[in-house]
């Protein structure tokens, strides 16, 4: 169990973990990859997530944003490699 700590995530992959009040830190250095990952609710809890990078710390904020605004409460992210186009997500105007 991980538990009141900060946790890199760069490089790292994790299985089964269990998370209880952390604070991710991710730089966009290298994948990291969660199987099975379980966390601990508190009431008023938050996920924390921060970087030195800033753009991944904008990307951050950009998926924040779309949540709250939203009211989403998942978020698919898409691995976009150098020749693959964009899913179609239905009728274009």
């Amino acid at each position: 169990m991980f538990q009141d700590e900060t946790i890199v995530l760069d490089g790292r992959h994790f299985i089964d973990p269990t998370f209880d009040n952390v604070t991710f830190i991710y730089n966009g250095t290298g994948p990291s990859q969660m199987d099975n990952p379980k966390f601990i609710k508190h009431p008023g809890g938050e996920i924390r997530l921060a970087s030195k990078n800033k753009v991944v710390t904008q990307t951050i904020a950009i998926l924040h944003t779309l949540e709250v605004a939203t009211g989403c409460t998942s978020t698919t992210v898409l691995n976009l490699g150098p020749n693959a186009q964009l899913p179609s997500s239905g009728p274009t105007p």
